[in-house]
């Protein structure tokens, strides 16, 4: 008798510990931050440095989410993404690994970037993708003021 109800006991505990495993599991898959990190075309890039005046330009879509930059004298002054007729909050990213494509080089001459910051990235939250950061990456000379009012690239949790 003793037996069965220590059998029972263990039974017990081992199911229960692995219930609970199952839980932790599904909240840790819930909550991890999952990033797309988007290359814009060279083609824009030429495109942005190309513009003397204001000028919206479509940089990105996915899904239902159009992107597009505000661009004044060859930078990028801020991105706007609506989701249809709905604006979608935007943060500024920076990072210190090169994530975007380069523009072409002048004249033959390729320019090496010394700066602790390689990319400056305008991110959104995609809720059509189970909640996936959206990022469209630049280089900093291309963005209006650089780095400056950016976030860091929040790692993977």
């Amino acid at each position: 008798m003793f037996r069965i109800l220590s059998v029972a006991l263990v039974l017990s505990v081992a199911l229960l510990g692995s219930a609970q495993a199952k839980d932790k599991k599904e909240k840790v898959t819930k909550t991890k931050k999952v990033k797309e990190h988007v290359k814009i075309d060279k083609k824009v890039h030429t495109r942005i440095a190309k513009v003397k005046k204001k000028e919206t330009i479509k940089i990105h879509t996915k899904g239902k989410h159009d992107s597009l930059a505000l661009v004044e004298k060859g930078k990028i002054r801020s991105v706007v993404v609506k989701r249809g007729e709905k604006d979608v909050k935007v943060t500024k990213f920076r990072s210190s690994v090169r994530l975007h494509a380069a523009l072409p080089g002048a004249d033959g001459y390729q320019f090496i970037s010394t700066a602790a910051v390689a990319s400056v990235g305008f991110g959104y939250i995609d809720e059509d993708d189970e909640n996936k950061l959206v990022v469209m990456w630049f280089a900093p000379d291309q963005v209006e003021g650089g780095d400056d009012g950016a976030e860091d690239l929040p790692a993977d949790e």
